[in-house]
């Protein structure tokens, strides 16, 4: 995970707590439990690796017209609301669904 959206550390305890219970609940074994850890994981996370890679080169814009034209539209915005998929996601709930995914719904209400 690239250091952008403070994720490294979280997506960490968020598989972790994934992994637990996809463990805790399966009757069918560790192999089943791993299986559905891997679903469940696997859409949220290639999202969160991707965004985060895109991020690597609007970061990093040397000081120019490209670097003002972020700071303004970053300015501008509100990243909390606009990446609220992220920093809200309700793991539980979303495997409690059948697939931890980043959709909106995951979102705590």
């Amino acid at each position: 995970m690239f250091p952008f959206f403070a994720q490294g550390a979280a997506q960490a305890v968020e598989d972790a707590a994934v992994l637990a219970r996809c463990l805790a609940d399966s009757p069918a074994g560790p192999q089943h439990a791993l299986q559905r850890y891997e679903s469940g994981r696997l859409a949220r996370t290639t999202r969160l690796q991707n965004l985060s890679h895109a991020r690597r080169d609007v970061n990093d814009l040397p000081d120019g017209p490209e670097q003002r034209a972020r700071d303004a539209a970053l300015a501008d915005s509100d990243p909390l609301v606009g990446n609220g998929w992220i920093y809200g996601f309700d793991a539980e709930k979303a495997l409690a669904r059948g697939s931890a995914d980043s959709r909106s719904s995951d979102l705590h209400s």
